[in-house]
């Protein structure tokens, strides 16, 4: 079933329980049997129930956002090699990751330049975004996928990289 596939990383460990959609629309996993002793009998457990979702609700979405973003983060960020030295270069799309707002408010642009660390690493990047250049640490950001089949288009109207 669509809604019992896992959202974020299964580990092997037997006693840990992976995310799923079915979390977000039911508040448990959708294969598992509902305690029936824990059904709500009346009209007041029901109101109870009702006010406590939005807090499970964003219990289960913060949960996911710590586990997913990491984990989709250190799968971008490979280990330096001599062929690739860095998974961020320029002209890569990347998604601003700010805590406070949510992530579909979170701002995409295109890296133009890398600014290399005393270390020979790069640390910081200059983001384009439609309302200005900006300086962002390399941490803040999350690369986006734009290779299909080692094409990249590029549409100047909108000023941003299109898939298809």
């Amino acid at each position: 079933m669509i809604n019992s596939r896992p959202l974020t990383y299964q580990n092997e460990q037997a006693d840990s329980v992976s995310l799923t959609l079915a979390h977000f629309l039911i508040g448990r996993h959708i294969l598992s049997v509902p305690n029936m002793s824990a059904l709500p009998p009346s009209t007041k457990n029901v109101i109870t129930r009702r006010r406590k979702h939005p807090l499970n609700l964003n219990y289960f979405w913060n949960r996911w956002r710590k586990n997913y973003l990491v984990e989709l983060r250190s799968a971008h960020q490979a280990k330096p090699s001599a062929t690739n030295p860095v998974l961020i270069k320029k002209d890569s799309i990347v998604q601003i990751h700010v805590d406070e707002v949510p992530k579909m408010m979170w701002k995409c642009g295109l890296v133009t330049e890398l600014h290399m660390g005393k270390d020979g690493k790069t640390r910081l990047c200059i983001i384009r975004l439609p309302s200005g250049t900006f300086l962002e640490r390399l941490v803040q950001l999350i690369t986006l996928p734009t290779r299909i089949g080692r094409q990249l288009i590029f549409n100047h109207n909108i000023d941003f990289y299109i898939m298809y």
